[in-house]
């Protein structure tokens, strides 16, 4: 999804939901960061340099997008508990 889609989709869902995005998302790109530094593909000169744009971009994006999406569902949770949980979240990923 792109950062649009993402948005979309925390703002439909709990602070929990919330939650369980971003950590996906830590998941994912943990996993992607891997991956890729693993095998070389960023410094393989047959990569087009638009995949290896999306990529680096992709990678970048992370935490900032995920503090992002967290600010975000703070701001329209009413629960403390909701705040607590997704402030503690966003010191995470700092």
């Amino acid at each position: 999804m792109d950062e649009r889609e993402v948005e979309e989709r925390c703002e439909e869902v709990t602070w929990e939901g919330a939650l369980k995005i971003v950590q996906a998302r830590k998941q994912e790109i943990e996993y992607l960061r891997d991956a890729l530094g693993a095998r070389g593909v960023l410094r393989n000169p047959d990569l087009s340099n638009d995949v290896r744009a999306f990529l680096v971009w992709v990678l970048d994006s992370f935490p900032d997008l995920d503090i992002h999406l967290l600010a975000m569902a703070r701001r329209r949770e009413p629960s403390e508990e909701g705040h607590e949980a997704l402030t503690k979240a966003m010191r995470d990923l700092l």
